[in-house]
């Protein structure tokens, strides 16, 4: 794949001087001070997605962001969760999802909230999987 290297903070986009913020922060930062189960969470979804295929990881200020060619997946660690968000073509209407967004520009934004490891379910990698094809055609 060929991708567009920021000269300033050297992450790679799809697009050509793609905006984006250049603060970069460590994966483990964004974990400093919360319960180490969020941690433990991150860790088993992170070993699911990589199993899609090419893989990036950009830990940024706010977010975590996962993607190929394209991110697929935020996640934002709070006090007692990890917030992910993903997009997909087609509603779903599950109880899990805290919040849903769209259809803009033809996706829905899907948030959710993972609060204990048996949040990562078949169903969950199903809807990421989906989303990661998705974005990474």
């Amino acid at each position: 794949m060929n991708f567009w290297k920021c000269p300033k903070c050297e992450r790679e986009f799809s697009k050509r001087n793609q905006w984006h913020s250049c603060v970069l922060i460590s994966i483990n930062e964004h974990f400093e001070g919360k319960a180490p189960l969020l941690k433990k969470i991150y860790n088993v979804l992170q070993k699911e997605v990589v199993k899609f295929g090419y893989i990036r990881i950009d830990s940024v200020k706010t977010s975590i962001n996962i993607g190929g060619k394209s991110h697929f997946l935020s996640l934002f660690v709070l006090k007692e969760s990890l917030k992910i968000d993903f997009i997909l073509k087609r509603r779903i209407q599950n109880p899990r999802f805290t919040r849903v967004r769209g259809p803009t520009s033809h996706y829905f934004t899907y948030t959710l909230k993972l609060k204990d490891l048996t949040d990562i379910n078949d169903e969950l990698i199903s809807w990421l999987r989906e989303s990661y094809n998705l974005r990474n055609k």
